[in-house]
């Protein structure tokens, strides 16, 4: 459904162009640095604090420029902001960066040139005032040489009222990489998200991207609205919900004359309009191939209307329709191997070509289906067929060589089989994995942490988007639950646990499976628990003899009555080291609270004892016990104790803590 070829609006185009100086000698990369709509300024983001806003740092970004928008919502209080050709706005992703029109501006004016990239952000509540028929958040000036690439993007609740796109609207060549759009609208136009219009060469690719929500008036085009003369290639993307009111063409795609087209791997689901639910096409080409259509409605062609022109279908499903109208209207011939869960099939397709007819595909609900493609809010959600499905198995080797040999996912065709499925969904033969468990330590103390690390990998070589293992690896010592982790980077999972029995514990990792990969089990690991170790208490501490003689070398036996040498007992309770450290008693002088060594000019002051530190003799207990010194006055080969009065300090230590000092006295006679 053609629109009247619009005029612009001269005046504002040549007020826009004389913003535009030329291009920088060298790229420059502009940071903003405060969300305040600042206006632009002489010396604007010089280096100052808070002085390049959004606004300044596009005012002064020229081709090849980079503009980098930090995370923060950037609230637009002014008219749009103009965008040079050739210049970057990257963001920080689109749930850090918010650039907001808080529901009275558009966001950018693209000011034609060299190709502009808009990249990691979000764009929400904007809305088309100008009066001109333009996008709601992105705007192209001219009919060409303002082509767009968008990626890492989302565009929500846009809005151009009177216009067209009502997210973007332009009449140049628009790259949409792992995008979302949601809730835009053009109400009395059409492309409620986006509209591609008459220009130089208008060529729209999307992929990997994600539509849902959006709505459009009267020229149709729920999400996208492809303009006389443009081209269109969707691949790997999801439209849901869409729609175009009041009885319009397409609930998500609408082609008018004169535009070829291109859908490949994508799913369509819930979109309707008074023709053709999801896509309405007057294109003098348009092929369909993987694709799914499902529970869409329209009064004609509930999947697919063909009003004008032609349309080709292979290895797509046409679910159960809604609204009254059959799955397909119009001039659609088949390339084989679809499949229409109504019949008779208004489709063009038959047996002949291997095309299926009144099975039911038996599709599941709308979900991620483990699918890690980056697109912003998450990746485009798909229709899983179930295991008995009549489209497992029954594509074509052209058709899925034709969109890449993978599916909307990214996984790989054919995957659970030799022959491909039909659809935008292939179903994975199930990714055998090996889990490992490893602990912190072979042995470990009772009430101490163990961490216990498994780690779960797929046992053969898979696609980039087909995701690695994911869920919970569970802990268990033999047949007991020790306790569940979640697997996270590298397909690793830890568990820390300190409440293991004592003994030798048979621990593993079960990992249960996921949507893609197969259970598995570690091999058993022994994990010896020991008691905890007590502190040293000392006990039984005895000598066989407090007067004794210093033996002679090592050890020698006195001829005269006293014995030489004496032998200290003691008992611990664990392994531990003790300490023997001996002091010797002097007699001295008491001078102001201190006992001194006797000498001339204390003379005559209160007689005092002091013990001096001699030295010291370690034992080491392996275990606990009782333990014995043998003791004869060397406490090593040069060192000996002559004859006194001594001490024996007495204390046990480990790495716990240490016992009580105990005190034993003895003297060492002459000879």
């Amino acid at each position: 459904m053609a629109r009247p070829r619009r005029a612009l609006a001269v005046a504002h185009a040549c007020a826009l162009a004389a913003l535009i100086a030329a291009p920088a000698a060298g790229a420059a990369v502009y940071t903003v640095n405060t969300v305040a709509d600042n206006l632009p300024l002489a010396g604007e983001c010089g280096g100052l604090p808070g002085d390049c806003s959004l606004r300044q740092a596009l005012d002064r970004a020229q081709n090849t420029d980079i503009v980098r928008v930090p995370a923060g919502t950037y609230t637009l209080v002014n008219q749009e902001i103009g965008v040079r050709g050739g210049v970057s706005i990257e963001g920080a992703g689109p749930e850090a960066t918010v650039i907001s029109g808080a529901g009275s501006d558009q966001a950018f004016e693209l000011l034609g040139g060299a190709p502009t990239r808009i990249a990691g952000l979000s764009i929400t509540d904007t809305y088309n005032d100008s009066g001109e028929p333009q996008g709601g958040a992105i705007s192209a000036m001219a009919q060409s040489g303002e082509d767009l690439t968008v990626e890492d993007v989302s565009i929500t609740d846009s809005s151009s009222p009177d216009g067209y796109g009502g997210a973007i609207e332009t009449g140049s060549a628009l790259t949409v990489r792992h995008s979302r759009f949601s809730g835009d609208t053009a109400a009395r136009g059409g492309g409620g998200a986006i509209d591609l219009f008459p220009g130089g060469e208008p060529a729209l690719e999307v992929s990997d991207s994600v539509f849902e929500g959006d709505s459009a008036g009267s020229y149709g085009g729920g999400a996208i609205l492809v303009e006389g003369g443009g081209s269109l290639a969707v691949s790997a993307s999801t439209f849901a919900r869409d729609t175009s009111t009041a009885g319009a063409p397409g609930g998500a795609l609408q082609l008018d004359a004169r535009t070829t087209g291109t859908i490949y791997n994508s799913t369509f689901t819930l979109d309707t309009a008074g023709l053709g639910g999801a896509v309405s096409s007057e294109a003098s080409q348009l092929a369909l191939v993987n694709d799914t259509l499902d529970a869409d409605g329209a009064q004609m062609g509930a999947g697919l209307a063909v009003s004008a022109g032609r349309a080709s279908v292979q290895n797509t499903i046409f679910g159960a329709p809604f609204g009254g109208g059959g799955s397909c209207s119009g001039k659609v011939a088949s390339a084989g191997h679809n499949l229409d869960e109504a019949s008779p099939s208004t489709c063009g397709l038959s047996a002949k070509a291997g095309d299926l007819v009144g099975g039911n595909p038996e599709l599941g609900a709308l979900g991620v289906n483990a699918s890690i493609d980056p697109t912003a809010g998450g990746p485009p959600e798909t229709l899983a067929p179930g295991p008995g499905s009549p489209a497992l198995g029954a594509g074509s080797a052209a058709g899925c060589a034709a969109v890449g040999s993978v599916d909307e996912r990214g996984f790989p065709r054919p995957g659970a089989g030799s022959v491909c499925d039909v659809g935008a969904f292939e179903a994975l033969a199930p990714v055998g994995t090996a889990t490992t468990l490893s602990s912190s330590s072979s042995s470990t103390v009772s009430g101490t942490l163990l961490t216990l690390s498994a780690s779960v990998a797929s046992t053969q070589q898979l696609p980039g988007a087909v995701p690695p293992a994911q869920g919970q690896v569970e802990f268990r010592d033999g047949s007991q639950l020790l306790g569940e982790a979640p697997i996270g980077a590298g397909g690793s999972a830890t568990l820390q646990v300190s409440d293991l029995p004592l003994g030798t514990q048979t621990l593993s990792a079960v990992y249960p499976g996921d949507a893609v990969h197969l259970a598995s089990s570690s091999l058993s690991l022994e994990e010896i628990v020991l008691a905890p170790t007590p502190a040293p208490v000392l006990s039984a501490l005895r000598e066989t003899h407090r007067h004794w003689r210093a033996g002679r070398a090592l050890a020698r036996v006195a001829s005269v009555s006293q014995p030489v040498g004496t032998t200290f007992s003691f008992a611990v309770n664990t392994a531990s080291t003790v300490r023997f450290t001996f002091t010797r008693t002097l007699a001295g002088r008491s001078v102001g609270g201190r006992c001194e060594r006797p000498n001339v000019r204390n003379r005559g002051h209160r007689r005092c004892r002091r013990d001096a530190a001699v030295g010291s003799v370690d034992i080491q207990m392996h275990h606990g016990g009782g333990g014995e010194l043998f003791f004869q006055g060397r406490i090593s080969r040069a060192l000996r104790l002559s004859p006194g009065r001594y001490h024996a300090l007495v204390s046990a230590r480990n790495s716990v803590g240490s016992s009580p000092q105990q005190s034993i006295g003895f003297t060492i006679l002459g000879n």
